[in-house]
């Protein structure tokens, strides 16, 4: 049969990852490669985390809209982010996992209710007869990840929403959960003397000069009560958040103050002040954040990142990254989705710029980090951060679940994969600390299919049986369900009696010859069918 040649969004559905059970994404033992071949390539470079264990988070898109098909244009958009834990993480911490769930349902009927409302704000702006430049309302709100370890959980959410006017509106609010109970932290439980902190929020914001204040700056703090303030803390710091119009105008923008647990050792609870030997922040773009890089000096270094785009198809060309005031750019990009993290592995900083393209075309940028120079440090190619595909309640409903990236000892990266199909593959990686690089811990994807697909043998098949690779031929018609790979040389396979056994297969070093091949015989005369996808 012909080889099948899917297209972009139709393969991305078809082959994600396998949804979860009841609306939580499946993840993977990350202790194995396939169920037949968990060996490990080499010994972990990077000790464990000794101070705590950091737990695998991800965030999932939960997206609406509303389509006026009279006219054929957009009228509303909603796209928020929802929080789930691994399957064992959630297992480890189940009242965490039921905040979450609460936090998700409140984020959702959030969503909901404001879809509704810009639906509404827009089918009144169109009753003036004015489509032309009109391209919908829109509600939206991410996390970044600042720390999760088993005493602490902490996530800024961002947002933004436009119904018309000049601008759109937005901000940053921070969430804290403690890892066991499930439970808020209070600020009260990691600052010692909240007492102190108008005027110490007040000075630090006083010295940054971003614009003009709606008040006495010290004054309008001096209000806010210990909940009315927003935060988040990671392995370095706390910062506070103050959207527009909290505190000044808009145009002064998102105001942050940030108060290193060095630079204060008595105003902050010890047991918070702690640090792993490694571990990740999710960094926001367009938006500065400080980090100790030297740790020594006592000089806390700026740090920022923004994307370029091509003006026309919205398409990243390339990235410029700011330190202390020095610019450093990066160019030759071609992606339309990009997330970043601040990597720190044994006393070494890189930045982790996560790239994905058509065609499912990934990679990750390594950049090193020194207090005055920013370099490349290599490119590792074809891996994304851990994505699944989860249910939602509703008919069709299926939304992208994406690791939130905060361990570089041991983490998950999906590749695509393209041996006998097309499909997605994960592996467990490490950080190399003196290259920054990931670095496999696995011989072999583990693979799962969205949907159920099976190659179906045309003729007698030779394959090797797992475990102990014993040799035994197949009849014609047997089904193999694809559930590992080594991407170049093999595929593992599970049968219908549940048996797994390994099939080897390579290409030649023609290159115009594409066909795999099976004991010297083409993939097509094999099989049955074969999915790949352009």
């Amino acid at each position: 049969m012909k080889k099948i040649t899917a297209l972009l969004l139709a393969f991305a559905l078809l082959f994600g990852f396998a949804a979860c059970n009841g609306g939580k994404p499946q993840t993977p033992d990350t202790s194995q490669g396939t169920t037949t071949n968990s060996v490990t390539d080499k010994e972990n470079k990077n000790p464990d985390n000794t101070l705590f264990n950091l737990i695998d988070i991800y965030a999932a898109d939960y997206n609406k809209y509303e389509w006026d098909n009279s006219n054929n244009i957009l009228l509303s958009n909603v796209n928020v982010q929802t929080l789930h834990l691994s399957d064992e993480a959630s297992k480890k911490y189940p009242k965490l996992d039921n905040a979450f769930k609460k936090l998700n349902e409140e984020k959702t009927e959030l969503a909901d209710e404001e879809l509704e409302s810009i639906t509404g704000l827009a089918l009144d702006y169109l009753s003036y007869g004015d489509s032309e430049y009109f391209n919908g309302y829109t509600y939206e709100s991410c996390y970044y990840l600042q720390r999760a370890d088993e005493m602490i959980v902490s996530v800024r959410s961002d947002w933004s929403s436009f119904s018309g006017g000049v601008h759109p509106n937005y901000g940053a609010a921070g969430y804290n959960f403690d890892s066991k109970t499930g439970e808020e932290i209070r600020l009260s439980d990691v600052v010692n003397d909240t007492s102190v902190l108008p005027k110490l929020i007040a000075d630090n914001i006083k010295a940054q000069e971003v614009g003009e204040y709606l008040g006495s700056l010290e004054d309008m703090l001096k209000d806010y009560k210990t909940e009315d303030f927003s935060w988040t803390v990671n392995y370095q710091s706390i910062t506070f958040y103050f959207s527009p119009y909290d505190i000044a105008s808009f145009a002064a923008g998102l105001i942050t103050a940030t108060f290193y647990f060095d630079d204060y050792p008595e105003l902050f609870n010890e047991k918070y002040t702690e640090a792993p030997a490694s571990y990740a922040i999710a960094l926001p773009a367009n938006n500065d954040i400080s980090v100790d890089l030297n740790g020594k000096d006592g000089k806390k270094d700026v740090l920022s990142y923004n994307a370029n785009f091509e003006s026309e198809d919205q398409i990243i060309s390339s990235i410029t990254v700011n330190l202390n005031g020095k610019q450093f750019d990066f160019d030759g990009l071609e992606a339309f989705e990009d997330s970043v993290y601040l990597v720190f592995i044994q006393g070494h900083y890189y930045i982790y710029y996560n790239i994905y393209g058509f065609n499912d075309y990934s990679e990750i940028l390594v950049l090193e980090l020194t207090e005055n120079n920013i370099k490349e440090s290599d490119v590792f190619f074809n891996g994304k951060f851990d994505y699944f595909y989860i249910y939602g309640e509703g008919e069709n409903e299926v939304y992208t679940a994406k690791l939130m990236f905060n361990n570089p000892a041991e983490f998950t990266l999906t590749s695509r994969c393209d041996l006998l199909g097309t499909y997605m593959g994960r592996k467990t990686y490490l950080s190399d600390p003196e290259t920054g690089m990931p670095e496999s811990a696995e011989k072999s994807y583990k693979v799962e299919f969205y949907t159920e697909f099976t190659l179906v043998s045309k003729i007698p098949l030779s394959v090797k049986m797992l475990p102990g690779e014993r040799e035994e031929t197949l009849p014609a018609g047997t089904g193999f369900e694809i559930i590992g790979t080594d991407g170049k040389n093999y595929v593992d396979t599970r049968l219908a009696d549940d048996r797994e056994c390994r099939i080897y297969a390579s290409r030649n070093n023609d290159e115009y010859d594409y066909d795999v091949y099976i004991n010297g015989v083409s993939e097509y005369d094999v099989f049955e069918e074969i999915m790949y996808a352009g």
